[in-house]
């Protein structure tokens, strides 16, 4: 028992915030490849079914059962006959031909479902001599298949989040209007293009507090009714939940002026408190 035990522990220490620090691409070949070093298996590998008609193996142990392509229909029925729970084969079945193109000549085997949102794919051990599957054994594989299931389901979800901000802040850069947000906690807060040529800031994205509160300052000092956009100002920080829409700010002098239509919003959500301020110039 504590044989596997420290095992799983060397496992999940060595898979430990992977998609957080390195590149994932690599993630289930490193972990293929532990889990052979660990189990003490022949053969390790990946059957990746790509589409209806392909299932692929990659990150083999031996390599040159790489790129063998096996028909996939009959390994989505195993999948689903088994409810995509691993499955432990301490002797391999002799009446059971799906995986028989890469398990001629072994003894055991353990076929490890690994599903993600935008694939499926099966880790298959193999050993040459009977490898037990007891209880304990069967805890390790289980522990460490949760693992790398968990650990490309996050990854997933990161690229998605990161994919989803890289659209929307894509969508704000290009609006016309200035958008500034001010974060009122210690987080920084962040400007589109327009708003960073508006506060005279050299970059766009986030800013620090201290930067964005002192360029807010200098743009709201600049103004020419600055006296009247104080005055409402003041008002406003000490009405902090009070939304304003059309408050002219106006810019430059008696020859040639600038005039913003400002909008600006108080934002109080779980994760998020601040102020939004849109700048419309008329």
């Amino acid at each position: 028992m504590q044989h596997w035990q420290n095992k799983l522990l060397y496992f999940y220490s060595e898979t430990g915030r992977w998609d957080k620090e390195k590149d994932m691409t690599g993630f289930t070949a490193f972990s293929i490849s532990l889990l052979k070093e660990l189990t003490g298996a022949y053969m390790a590998l990946q059957v990746v079914l790509e589409d209806a008609f392909t299932a692929r193996i990659s990150d083999a142990i031996p390599e040159y059962l790489n790129e063998l392509v096996l028909h996939p229909a009959p390994i989505s029925q195993f999948l689903e006959a088994n409810h995509y729970d691993n499955v432990y084969w301490q002797q391999i079945p002799y009446n059971d031909d799906t995986f028989t193109e890469i398990l001629t000549a072994l003894s055991s085997a353990v076929m490890i479902p690994v599903t993600g949102e935008s694939s499926t794919s099966i880790i298959v051990l193999g050993w040459s001599e009977v490898q037990v599957c007891d209880e304990h054994f069967r805890n390790f594989i289980d522990s460490a298949g949760a693992r790398v299931r968990n650990v490309l389901q996050q990854s997933w979800k990161q690229q998605q989040l990161q994919q989803s901000v890289s659209r929307f802040t894509a969508i704000l850069q290009q609006m016309p209007q200035a958008v500034i947000f001010i974060d009122e906690t210690t987080y920084t807060g962040w400007v589109n293009s327009q708003a960073a040529a508006l506060l005279q800031l050299s970059s766009t994205g986030e800013q620090p507090p201290n930067i964005l509160g002192e360029a807010m300052a200098k743009l709201r000092n600049s103004a020419i009714n600055r006296e009247d956009i104080n005055r409402q100002a003041s008002q406003l920080f000490t009405l902090s939940n009070q939304t304003i829409t059309n408050w002219l700010w106006t810019f430059g002098n008696n020859s040639s002026t600038q005039q913003y239509s400002v909008f600006t919003q108080p934002v109080s959500l779980p994760d998020v408190n601040g102020r939004l301020w849109v700048f419309n110039l008329l």
